[in-house]
C-alpha cells in the first residue's frame, strides 16, 4: 500500500507527492508491471483528515512507555494538525473495514513533465481496459482514531 495523490496537490513539488517526486521510475514500474493489487492512499486523503493536534497530545500522547516518550519528543513540533500517511497505510492494511470509499482506476506516473513530474495520472476517460489501483479516498476517522489508540496501548506494554 503505498500513498500518493489524485488530485494534483503535491507536498514536494505542485503536482507530485514526496515518494513518487523522488524517483517516478520506480513508481511507474510498480504501476505498471505489478502482478498483485495495488491501493493507494494518496497525499490528499491523508492531508484533508488529519488528527487533531489535541489529541495527539493528550489522548495519545499520554499512553504511557518509553516508545511513546520517543514518539512526543520526535513530533512535538506538530500544530493543531497532525498528518498521519504512513500509520494510515498500515491501518488500512491491518483493518480494511476503515476505509469509507475507495475507487479503481488505471493509474500511470508523469515521466517527462516540467512541473507534473512524478504525479500520478489516473485514466479518467477509462480508455484503458487494465485497472490497476484502488485509491483510498476517505476513511473512517474516528475509528482510526481508536484503532492507533488501541495499538499504541498494547505497544506500551510489557511482554
Amino acid at each position: 500500500m503505498f500513498f500518493f495523490l489524485f488530485l494534483g496537490v503535491g507536498n514536494t513539488s505542485s503536482a507530485a507527492e514526496f515518494n513518487f517526486y523522488c524517483d517516478p521510475e520506480a513508481a511507474h514500474i510498480v504501476l505498471e508491471d505489478s502482478q498483485c493489487p495495488v491501493q493507494i492512499v494518496p497525499w490528499e486523503t491523508c492531508y484533508e483528515n488529519p488528527i487533531d493536534g489535541h489529541w495527539r497530545r493528550n489522548v495519545l500522547g499520554a499512553v504511557g512507555g518509553e516508545m511513546m516518550q520517543l514518539l512526543n519528543a520526535a513530533e512535538h513540533k506538530f500544530d493543531d494538525r497532525w498528518v498521519t500517511c504512513d500509520p494510515l497505510c498500515v491501518a488500512f492494511y491491518l483493518e480494511s473495514r476503515l476505509v469509507q470509499k475507495s475507487t479503481v482506476w488505471h493509474a500511470s506516473v508523469e515521466l517527462t513533465g516540467t512541473r507534473t513530474r512524478g504525479q500520478m495520472v489516473l485514466d479518467h476517460l477509462r480508455e484503458h481496459s487494465k485497472q490497476n489501483v484502488t485509491v483510498v479516498e476517505s476513511f473512517n476517522l474516528e475509528d482510526f482514531k481508536q484503532f492507533i489508540l488501541w495499538c499504541a496501548e498494547r505497544w506500551t506494554k510489557p511482554v
